[in-house]
């Protein structure tokens, strides 16, 4: 990963922090741009898309990052969250099932996240 990548996953971690969802996506979306197949950075996508309530989008992004990397705790999460906004808790309830399967140390581990 270069040094901008890098810099710039940062910028959308802090613009989340600082709950501005808008600016954060628009960085995203410039990162997709230069590291298309990096599943972090379509997790960062799916969050600010779920902060702005477009949950049917942050969902294809949770798809997108699990179908390169299928246990990623995150993308996991993301889906989970996305889900339950849906109201498809059924759904939302066997991802969290196996995201916990799969998480040494289950809730407690993702707390610390």
């Amino acid at each position: 990963m270069t040094d901008e990548v890098e810099t710039m996953r940062d910028r959308v971690e802090v613009l989340l922090d600082l709950d501005r969802p808008q600016e954060a996506l628009a960085t995203a979306a410039r990162l997709l741009a230069s590291a298309p197949h990096d599943p972090d950075v379509h997790v960062l996508a799916g969050r600010a898309l779920d902060r702005l309530g477009r949950h049917e989008e942050a969902l294809s992004a949770s798809e997108r990052a699990l179908a390169q990397r299928p246990d990623d705790a995150d993308a996991l999460l993301l889906r989970a969250f996305a889900l339950v906004e849906l109201e498809r808790l059924d759904e939302a309830e066997t991802t969290l099932r196996a995201l916990l399967a799969d998480v040494p140390g289950g809730m407690a581990a993702l707390k610390k996240r």
